[in-house]
Order: structure tokens, then C-alpha cells, then sequence
């Protein structure tokens, strides 16, 4: 869990995933991270795409079902040896309100989510500062393409819109 900011600008705690790669990174310099946005899963603190990364299906009757499908592309980036943070956006997993598919908040969270990263101690993922260069990647929903952009250019990432509004 960590900080961030909501829509109005007051804080919020937002929860996520970080998954450190067991395999080495083969490219030049520190291993990268994508910071994986992903697209909605529901309301319930049970859709928190964090708390999917722990079986592939949940499954609570009679029609509660769901599939991690974030799973598959985060195991292929650590099979490369690339660390990944998945954010499950403000309050989903929290027990607080989810603002669903607020695009302002998702923006911060995973803006979020990412320096949260690369602060994590005992990592391989150096942290991340306004101006740097970077080798991170921000990939998936980024609640807008005005807000990818910001992101893009503040922290000179990469980006990966996969299915950005």
C-alpha cells in the first residue's frame, strides 16, 4: 500500500503489486520496470488485481467469476528478467469507495505506483526522478492519453498504451 493522490488532489491509499524478477535482466545497464495499468475488473475489493495475482481464477458463487488476465503478461516480463508493479487504483483492495474508472485518480496511482517501485528497499529497480533517464515502462489503461503523455515526458519513460482511451 502507498500514497497518492485522488481527483481533488487529497491523499489517498492506493494498493498494488510489486513482483521482483528471479531471472537476471541480459540488457545493458540496471533492469527495467513496467508499471502495468490494468483495465477495469470490477468494483469489489475482490477485483483488486492484486489480490488476483495469487490464483488465476476466483471464482465465489453463483456469479462472482474472474480471471487474472495481468498474470500472463507480467510472467512474460519476468521471464526477461524485468521487475513489474501493477496498481489496483484508488481504494480498490483499501475496504474504501473505488472511484471506477476515474481517469484523473488512475493516472496518480500509477504514477504512484511506480515511484513507490523504485523505492521499495532491496530491489534492483533504481528509483526514479523528474528529468532522469530511465529504462522504466508504463503499459496498459493510463486513464487518458493527456495523462500518458504528462507521465511520458516528466519521467523520460517509455510508454506502451495498450488500450488507453
Amino acid at each position: 500500500m502507498h500514497r497518492s493522490t485522488d481527483t481533488h488532489g487529497s491523499p489517498n491509499a492506493v494498493t498494488g503489486v510489486y513482483l521482483d524478477p528471479l531471472l537476471p535482466w541480459q540488457g545493458t545497464g540496471p533492469g527495467p520496470l513496467v508499471v502495468i495499468a490494468p483495465g477495469t475488473q470490477g468494483q469489489g475489493d475482490q477485483c483488486a488485481p492484486s489480490k488476483l495475482f495469487t490464483s488465476v481464477v476466483h471464482y465465489t458463487p453463483p456469479l462472482d467469476v474472474m480471471a487474472s488476465y495481468e498474470s500472463a503478461n507480467a510472467g512474460l516480463l519476468l521471464s526477461k528478467g524485468i521487475a513489474v508493479a501493477v496498481t489496483d487504483y484508488a481504494s480498490l483492495g483499501t475496504g474504501a469507495v473505488h472511484d471506477y474508472m476515474n481517469r484523473l485518480a488512475q493516472g496518480h496511482a500509477v504514477l504512484d505506483a511506480l515511484r513507490a517501485a523504485t523505492r521499495l528497499p532491496g530491489t534492483a529497480v533504481p528509483e526514479i526522478l523528474p528529468g532522469s533517464t530511465s529504462s522504466h515502462v508504463v503499459s496498459g489503461l493510463v486513464g487518458g492519453s493527456e495523462q500518458l503523455d504528462w507521465l511520458v515526458g516528466r519521467f523520460n519513460l517509455l510508454a506502451a498504451p495498450t488500450h488507453c482511451p
